[in-house]
Formats: C-alpha cells, structure tokens, sequence
C-alpha cells in the first residue's frame, strides 16, 4: 500500500498543476463533479494545505510505512484523507474501496491491546 500511494505521490508531483494556488482542488472538484458546499467551504488558503499537502504524504507514505513507530500514524492520515474525499467529492465507489483496503490492513494492537509487537 505504501508503495503504491508513493507512486502515486510521486506522479501528482510531476503535475505543475498540484503546485499552483488552489489547482488540483479545483480541478478534482470540477472535473469529479464534487459536492456544491464543498466548493463553497475551500479557500484558498485550505485548497493549497490540502494539494500540497495530499502529495508530501503521498510521496513519504513508503518510508514512514517502513518506520514502525510511524506505521500507525500514517496509515490514520492516509485513511483520513479517503474519508474527506468520501465526504467532500462524489468518488463515493473509489473512495470506498480504498477504505475497505486500509481497514483490511489494520494491524489489530495498534488500538485493541494499547501496543503493537512494533512498538515493544
């Protein structure tokens, strides 16, 4: 999974688009056919935290996947970043299935017991 989003972070990087103020929100919502309100609530100011920063954790999504400290973490704001595209465009079945994978690749001591193997 890391290794994919990495791939996937390093093509948007390639795209001048991603850099630009505002965008690739505007164009994901534009082109996607996203939610009315959800194009009323981006600013600017959100669109470029959001552009850059959805290809920052893209690109390092395979090292800190390799961090077992930072496993967790990154696999939350990766799955955050599907649920916000779930709630704010209409990717509803893409959306969906990248959700179902990262709750498929939940390690289970993250939360249940306190502590993983990883972190002992």
């Amino acid at each position: 999974m890391g290794l994919s989003y990495t791939y996937s972070g390093l093509s948007k990087a390639q795209v001048p688009q991603w850099w630009e103020v505002g965008g690739a929100t505007s164009a994901i919502l534009q082109s996607y056919h996203g939610y009315e309100w959800s194009r009323e609530i981006i600013s600017d100011s959100i669109s470029i935290f959001f552009d850059r920063g959805i290809v920052l954790l893209e690109v390092f999504a395979l090292p800190l996947f390799l961090v077992p400290t930072l496993r967790r973490w990154s696999w939350t704001l990766l799955l955050l970043m599907n649920v916000g595209i779930l709630i704010t465009m209409n990717l509803t079945q893409l959306s969906l299935g990248i959700i179902l994978i990262h709750l498929f690749l939940i390690e289970g001591g993250w939360w249940i017991h306190g502590r993983s193997k990883a972190f002992q």
